[in-house]
């Protein structure tokens, strides 16, 4: 008897990391910084931030305790999104999160295809 095993997501396409980009984005509109303040606060490109919220560059986790201070925001509740995010795709996790620190649904909806024909009239493969 052969097992399948599902091939594990990369961490930078997964709902948890997204809902971690969606959190900072909201952090930094929150204190009303621009995407050039914070370049400027950790030493990069306006650029490079915005390739960071949109998820087109990924951070290591000193990147993210700097962009945190930067931005004005709590490294650990960003951890909390995360591992709230964990959570909410996988109902057997512990759940021993305060309710604040829960992030509200993120990535939980998924689009879906529509059947109407895209582009110049060709039908869907």
């Amino acid at each position: 008897m052969t097992l399948h095993y599902a091939r594990p997501m990369k961490s930078i396409y997964s709902p948890a990391y997204r809902a971690l980009l969606v959190w900072l984005r909201s952090q930094r509109t929150a204190n009303s910084l621009t995407l050039r303040e914070v370049g400027a606060r950790v030493g990069q490109p306006h650029t490079w931030v915005g390739k960071v919220e949109t998820g087109e560059r990924r951070i290591d986790v000193a990147e993210y305790v700097r962009l945190c201070q930067a931005i004005g925001a709590e490294p650990g509740r960003g951890i909390a999104v995360v591992k709230a995010a964990i959570e909410s795709y996988n109902p057997a996790a512990p759940a021993d999160m305060k309710a604040a620190d829960a992030p509200p649904s993120y990535g939980t909806a998924r689009k879906t295809r529509s059947s109407a024909p895209r582009g110049r009239g060709h039908p869907r493969p």
